[in-house]
């Protein structure tokens, strides 16, 4: 499932608010953000898996 959510919010160039508060979003949305969001917010190139697993932490189970 977490697949299909990442790779619709890249295609879609949208971003995706990971529980901790952190947000993940492509570096081209940078100046979107409403001020004071850059900080929690951790920028990529691209929205991939493994990126969103860098930002929200381990799991116990891969997430594909």
């Amino acid at each position: 499932m977490w697949k299909i959510i990442v790779e619709l919010a890249d295609r879609a160039g949208g971003s995706i608010l990971i529980p901790n508060g952190t947000l993940l979003c492509r570096e081209d949305m940078r100046a979107h953000l409403p001020e004071g969001m850059e900080g929690d917010s951790t920028f990529v190139p691209e929205i991939t898996l493994e990126a969103f697993e860098r930002a929200a932490g381990p799991f116990n189970h891969p997430l594909t």
